[in-house]
C-alpha cells in the first residue's frame, strides 16, 4: 500500500540549473547502459543540490538506492529548510516516461520523478507526479 499519509501539494514544475541539469546527465551516462539514480533536493520547486546514489540493482531495467546513502542525505537535509524535491533515474533505451515498474514502486505522490531518456543522441528530461492509483501528470522541468 503507497503512503498516503503526506498531507502537502506535489510541485507545479522543477526548477534546475544548466550545471546541474549537466550533472545529473553526466552522471546517467556513466552508468549506461545500467540505470543511474539519484535525488534532488532544494526548496519552493528549485533544485539546489544533486545527490548522486549507487544502483545496487545494477540492472539495465530498474534501480535501487543504496540505502546508507540514502539515508545520509536525509540527514544532511535535517539541519535545513531544503526537502528532497524529486527521484531521478535513467532510462538508458527507452523514453523518458514511467514503466509499469516505475509507477508500482512510485511510493512518494508529492515527489517529481525525474526520468532521464538516453534513447536518443541528445538525454531527454521529463518529469511526472505518479500518484496514489498510478495515474501519471506530467511536470514541467525548466533550466535555467
Amino acid at each position: 500500500m503507497k503512503n498516503q499519509s503526506v498531507s502537502f501539494e506535489p510541485p507545479e514544475r522543477l526548477h534546475l540549473t544548466k550545471k546541474q541539469q549537466r550533472q545529473i546527465v553526466d552522471h546517467c551516462q556513466a552508468e549506461a547502459p545500467l540505470e543511474a539514480c539519484g535525488l534532488l533536493s532544494g526548496r519552493d520547486e528549485r533544485v539546489k543540490t544533486v545527490h548522486k546514489m549507487t544502483n545496487v540493482d545494477e540492472s539495465e531495467e530498474h534501480y535501487m538506492m543504496e540505502p546508507k546513502e540514502q539515508f545520509e542525505v536525509f540527514k544532511s537535509l535535517r539541519d535545513t529548510d531544503d526537502v528532497v524535491l524529486s527521484i531521478y533515474h535513467s532510462h538508458p533505451e527507452t523514453e523518458a516516461y514511467p514503466s509499469p515498474e516505475d509507477k508500482r514502486l512510485a511510493f512518494y505522490p508529492t515527489t517529481v520523478y525525474l526520468i532521464v531518456s538516453l534513447a536518443d543522441e541528445k538525454p531527454v528530461f521529463r518529469g511526472f507526479i505518479i500518484d496514489e492509483e498510478d495515474n501519471v501528470t506530467e511536470v514541467p522541468i525548466i533550466t535555467t
